[in-house]
């Protein structure tokens, strides 16, 4: 297994090269046709990426509309809700708000995967998020879980000029070496919730289909949310990535 991670992170460091050309993806697929191991992250990287192009072009609700699955969720700071409702009447064009994924983890099977991220808009936020994808019968993936939090130390690390936006320029850049961790084959127990739900607290979870990756999502009646994700690794689980949003709007990442 060890050999199909550094090999993944040969196939990432492929497309984030190749980020710039409209014939990436088939680039990619051809190098991966005899690549070892079920899952790519590669695969997912490029559609990533096509999203956060989309976005830039259509504006923020049609990239949404066009990567989700039909039951996909948006965890806003109000609570979760339905995508379909969310972007049902936004119709902005050109870009609001920009993103790029830092990592991706994989389950074993391909099947299912949790990206992270940094996302910025134009009204000068700046901010981490973490989407959950599923693999379609077509092996294309669609997102079905997203949960974005503002992050004022990202604001004054890289703040938006006037002067960036004037001249259209690139507000959140990819990075050169995306991280992809794929799940080893052996599954773990289960996941439990990072807190218990209180009164008026929804979650939410998911696992692979070969249980090697396994996440869950908590919004308390205080305001608070959280997002974790585990990975199957030497038979057991261990973290992928934790994202905890404070009543205040405090951010906790740990990955």
């Amino acid at each position: 297994m060890m050999f199909a991670r550094s090999a993944s992170l040969l196939f990432i460091a492929l497309t984030a090269a190749c980020a710039a050309s409209d014939n990436r993806v088939t680039a990619i697929d051809r190098v991966l046709a005899d690549a070892p191991g079920r899952a790519q992250p590669s695969a997912l990287i490029a559609t990533e990426l096509a999203a956060a192009r989309a976005a830039r072009q259509d504006g923020e609700a049609a990239a949404l509309r066009e990567f989700a699955t039909p039951d996909a969720v948006l965890h806003l700071a109000a609570g979760p809700v339905a995508a379909r409702e969310w972007t049902r009447n936004r119709t902005e064009s050109g870009a609001g708000v920009q993103w790029a994924p830092k990592a991706v983890w994989l389950s074993c099977d391909g099947q299912a995967a949790v990206s992270y991220g940094e996302y910025a808009a134009r009204d000068g936020e700046r901010g981490h998020y973490v989407t959950t994808w599923q693999r379609q019968p077509n092996r294309a993936y669609r997102w079905n879980y997203m949960l974005r939090a503002p992050d004022p130390a990202l604001v004054r690390q890289r703040p938006i000029t006037p002067e960036m936006l004037e001249r259209g320029a690139i507000l959140v850049e990819a990075t050169p070496m995306i991280r992809g961790d794929v799940a080893d084959c052996a599954p773990a127990g289960p996941l439990s919730l990072p807190d218990t739900p209180g009164a008026g607290a929804t979650a939410g979870s998911g696992t692979s289909s070969d249980g090697t990756l396994v996440w869950n999502w908590a919004h308390f009646a205080d305001g608070r949310r959280s997002f974790s994700a585990m990975q199957a690794a030497g038979g057991v689980l261990t973290q992928a990535v934790r994202l905890e949003v404070g009543p205040a709007g405090e951010v906790t990442l740990l990955r």
